[in-house]
């Protein structure tokens, strides 16, 4: 998958917040904009932020997705 040359996300996923080159991804859903807030809580903390990026790029995919497929299947519950 193509990934953006600015924040390196991929170009079919949200861009990450301090991207400069957003209108080359996607727009995000409610579920990515509470990943986007969660992510950037977690990764304001001292030292979660190099640890988080020390993760592999697909990997980093792989833990948004999981949270968005949370939240959705939480949000579409009564």
């Amino acid at each position: 998958m193509k990934r953006c040359g600015n924040c390196n996300r991929r170009v079919d996923r949200p861009s990450h917040p301090f991207c400069t080159d957003q209108g080359n991804h996607v727009e995000p859903d409610v579920a990515q904009r509470i990943i986007e807030e969660i992510e950037s809580d977690l990764t304001d903390r001292r030292g979660l932020r190099q640890e988080f990026e020390g993760i592999d790029p697909d990997t980093q995919d792989e833990i948004r997705d999981t949270w968005a497929d949370l939240i959705r299947d939480k949000l579409d519950k009564p």
